[in-house]
């Protein structure tokens, strides 16, 4: 949910990522962008890329629209903070 969150609205502030904290800003690239499909492989790609060290499993177009129903009413970038208040799925 979260990965997929962050391509939708995009992220701003301080983050830590695996021990090294970052303080830009990603912009939205999802909404009105991409299709559902295009999310879902983007994020399986960031998901499943071996190089980076992970190993999750596959998002589903279906998994991409969930989320958005979920976020739709919001408008701005996530922070670090509020992405920690999202489930993880």
């Amino acid at each position: 949910n979260r990965v997929i969150a962050i391509i939708e609205l995009g992220l701003m502030g301080p983050v830590t990522v695996s021990g090294v904290q970052f303080n830009a800003a990603m912009p939205a690239l999802g909404r009105g962008n991409l299709s559902d499909e295009d999310v879902a492989a983007l994020t399986t790609f960031i998901r499943t890329n071996i190089k980076w060290g992970n190993k999750a499993s596959e998002v589903t177009p279906e998994q991409v629209k969930a989320v958005r129903e979920q976020i739709q009413s919001r408008s701005t970038q996530w922070t670090a903070e509020e992405l920690l208040a999202l489930p993880v799925k």
